[in-house]
């Protein structure tokens, strides 16, 4: 995919739903994004989300939340040698990442999706932006 056609479908049909979503008066938005995204990044991937997610915080949702996993660690092998190789790295480097590092530990899909699930449902009082790590994931999964 060229990069073109990564930005129509990662930020720009985004924008365009949650614009859609805003108008319909929903309040509350969640968005699964990556950690150590910015706008400013030189990486394609993390400046589309960073942009992604200044577009979302101009839309001034009552509340949003960004979500802001590491590497995302699923049962089985989909996506070839890079995903086979982070399998394997990750629960090894998992344990020495610590202190303000830890938001680079990986999380499982089942206890991301889990966090998830529970931020939507549960009554919050905390409006505005809350951007959530690995630890975040850890508290709200075990609710």
């Amino acid at each position: 995919m060229g990069k073109e056609e990564f930005i129509k479908i990662d930020e720009d049909a985004v924008l365009d739903f949650t614009t859609a979503c805003k108008k319909a008066g929903v309040s509350h938005f969640e968005l699964l994004s990556s950690v150590a995204v910015s706008a400013t990044s030189s990486s394609l991937y993390l400046r589309t989300k960073g942009e992604l997610e200044e577009g979302l915080k101009d839309l001034c949702f009552e509340r949003l939340s960004l979500f802001h996993p590491s590497m995302i660690m699923t049962p089985t092998n989909r996506y070839g040698l890079s995903q086979a190789l982070t399998l394997k790295v990750m629960p090894w480097l998992d344990p020495i990442l610590i202190g303000s590092f830890n938001k680079y530990k990986s999380i499982s899909a089942e206890t991301l999706g889990t966090a998830i699930a529970m931020n939507a449902i549960q009554n919050n009082d905390a409006l505005g932006v809350l951007t959530l790590h690995w630890s975040d994931f850890i508290k709200l999964s075990k609710r």
